[in-house]
């Protein structure tokens, strides 16, 4: 049997670019089995750190803000900037349907981890502030003497601001002067003052 030179050399140079090519193909492949595992690892922690920091927001305090009866539009007015100051940890667009009952916002609040309920309520007189930890109490009762709302402060201030992003965090409380000659009742408003709001992280 006789092979010419020039067929022997063809096949081979043949035989090697298949090889050649199944050793491109095999590389691309284990390229591409990495960058997945890469990107599957990426994703993997992304998912982790995102469960994280919404177990953390679902430890902090959340709030509800609302009123009972019949209050006006200031009291009204009131209402939205006190829902404005306890963002972003509070439900802002709440709507307040008159069928529902104080007993039905501390029942679904407390499902939802709400922890702290605001109730304004207007008598012949005064305008009272209820604050409700719940679920289970206490309960402190403020009246209102005076109030500023916001559109006010922002109409008499000299310096223009952009006023809605001083909501986008959480507001710091500092509650100094206070000591341990305070009656009972003082340091109870002083703490639950303190825990309406989230704890400070120097770290950030």
């Amino acid at each position: 049997m006789y092979i010419s030179t020039a067929t022997l050399s063809k096949g081979s140079a043949n035989h090697w670019g298949l090889n050649k090519l199944i050793a491109c193909f095999i590389i691309l492949s284990v390229s591409k089995n990495i960058i997945d595992f890469e990107k599957h690892e990426e994703n993997m922690m992304k998912q982790k750190s995102s469960e994280e920091t919404e177990r953390k927001l679902l430890k902090e305090p959340h709030s509800i803000v609302i009123h009972r009866g019949k209050v006006g539009q200031f009291v009204r007015s009131l209402e939205h900037d006190m829902r404005a100051i306890m963002e972003p940890f509070t439900a802002s667009k709440l709507k307040v349907m008159k069928r529902n009952n104080l007993k039905d916002f501390i029942v679904n609040g407390a499902v939802l981890g709400v922890t702290h309920l605001l109730v304004l309520t207007r008598g012949e007189n005064s305008i009272t502030l209820r604050i409700i930890r719940s679920p289970q109490g206490p309960t402190l009762s403020f009246r209102i003497k005076e109030y500023t709302l916001a559109r006010h402060i922002i109409s008499a201030s000299k310096r223009k601001m952009h006023f809605q992003r001083l909501f986008i965090s959480a507001p710091l409380v500092v509650m100094s002067g206070f000591n341990s000659n305070c009656g009972r009742h003082v340091q109870l408003v002083q703490s639950i003052f303190q825990n309406m709001f989230p704890t400070v992280n120097v770290d950030t």
